[in-house]
């Protein structure tokens, strides 16, 4: 469970740094998100992968990798549709002029890999955590009677 717990962390960590730059791609191409999209940024891509983190770290550490991977889901989602799919200025292949054009694309991507490695880590969770209750997968608890 320790390296579940290490690798969510870092997970968490990267994604925000790429996320950071991302955002600053956004700016300069001047890429402006509805107030919906701002929300479900800020709710499912920002705050959710922060609590489960937190709570990964606690004896709530099942809920916590079940959060992290339904925020990283949630967020692999978000990117797909906006950055490949809708097209829109929000989209790789339609961005509007700026110098970092490039560093949105690459984000995009990065962000893309990261919150598909995070879900796969946050299902590991669950499955780590599912075995450590009782005596593990398979073995049957000891009935007090």
């Amino acid at each position: 469970m320790l390296r579940f717990r290490f690798s969510s962390t870092l997970i968490l960590a990267v994604h925000a740094v790429v996320a950071v730059v991302h955002d600053l791609a956004h700016r300069d191409l001047g890429i402006e998100l509805t107030e919906a999209q701002t929300n479900y940024i800020n709710l499912v891509i920002v705050a959710a992968p922060v609590v489960a983190v937190i709570l990964v770290w606690t004896r709530f550490k099942t809920a916590g990798a079940i959060l992290f991977a339904f925020a990283m889901a949630g967020s692999l989602l978000f990117g797909l549709y906006n950055h490949y799919l809708l097209v829109s200025p929000d989209h790789v292949s339609y961005l509007p002029d700026g110098d970092l054009q490039s560093a949105f694309r690459i984000t995009a991507s990065l962000l893309a890999l990261l919150e598909a490695l995070g879900v796969a880590v946050g299902i590991w969770g669950v499955i780590l955590g599912r075995g450590s209750e009782g005596k593990g997968p398979g073995v049957p608890s000891a009935s007090v009677s």
